[in-house]
């Protein structure tokens, strides 16, 4: 061990995974108890275990944990493990990014750069602005968002829409 991990503290202690198996059993099981009755069956089970819970203690205050480790235990049972799911859930497929071409990225910045930033303008009015005055570059971005990924006019628009925004407003935090 260097120096430098001597000296880094901890400030998550983490529970030894034979104490989370069984902390998720017991929330488990009293999933549905009023919180006297969870309470009551807690003081229970505190016992049944006190071999290992208490050589737990022992693991976590070597490793420099200063609490209550019962009451760390009793959180974590209570408003954790006891309302985890039990079913893994898939994670969902991410959509595939379609960028803007260059072209018009840095049309909308330099348009947002001298038109916008010090003005009292609306990112909803300067992009009706921007539209209007590049007209034949937005015409290309469609047709080639059209041909290239087969979008629809509702998700162009509301694409334009939204990457105009978002520069919209990230130049405007930089300035």
């Amino acid at each position: 061990m260097t120096s430098v991990q001597k000296d880094t503290p901890t400030f998550r202690f983490k529970f030894d995974q034979h104490i989370m198996d069984m902390l998720y059993e017991f929330g488990k099981l009293h999933q549905y108890d009023d919180r006297h009755t969870y309470k009551d069956e807690w003081k229970k089970w505190c016992e049944e275990h006190d071999e290992d819970l208490a050589r737990e203690e022992r693991r976590l205050s070597s490793l420099g944990y200063e609490g209550n480790m019962y009451d760390k235990l009793f959180k974590s049972g209570r408003y954790y493990f006891r309302k985890k799911p039990t079913v893994t859930t898939e994670p969902t497929v991410r959509r595939k990014y379609i960028g803007l071409n260059r072209e018009i990225l840095s049309a909308m910045d330099s348009f947002i750069m001298e038109r916008v930033i010090g003005a009292k303008t609306s990112p909803a009015d300067a992009f009706t602005t921007f539209c209007n005055e590049h007209v034949a570059l937005l015409r290309s971005e469609v047709e080639a968002l059209v041909s290239e990924h087969a979008m629809e006019t509702d998700a162009i628009s509301s694409k334009l829409k939204k990457t105009f925004k978002n520069r919209y407003f990230q130049l405007i935090k930089k300035a």
